[in-house]
């Protein structure tokens, strides 16, 4: 029982190992360089789609992902967000003031 318990992991292992090729690999296949931002103070009713949503008025978004307490299933009040052109952190930065629900955004590269 053991050994088939052993075996599992190694298999989970080697899966994820995979996965991470294959995600190294997609972002290498979309463009050589991936630029992040941090979003912070976001409402706690903002969730992975709405903060999508806000950003890609500004160029394409690779991802959007905000980040909820794990206990509590609430949002942390921030989230990050790819894009894979530098010129749409230029028209973010060149935005003086960023509000999505009525609150004000603390945006920062990362």
């Amino acid at each position: 029982m053991v050994d088939k318990m052993i075996r599992g992991k190694s298999r989970v292992r080697e899966n994820s190992e995979k996965l991470y090729v294959h995600m190294a690999t997609a972002v290498a296949k979309v463009g050589k360089s991936v630029h992040r931002i941090f979003v912070g103070n976001l409402p706690w009713t903002v969730g992975h789609q709405e903060l999508r949503g806000y950003f890609k008025e500004f160029g394409r978004v690779l991802n959007a992902n905000v980040i909820f307490d794990k206990k509590t299933g609430c949002s942390k009040g921030y989230g990050f967000v790819s894009f894979n052109s530098l010129q749409a952190l230029e028209k973010i930065e060149n935005e003086q003031k960023h509000i999505l629900e009525g609150n004000y955004l603390n945006i920062q590269k990362s």
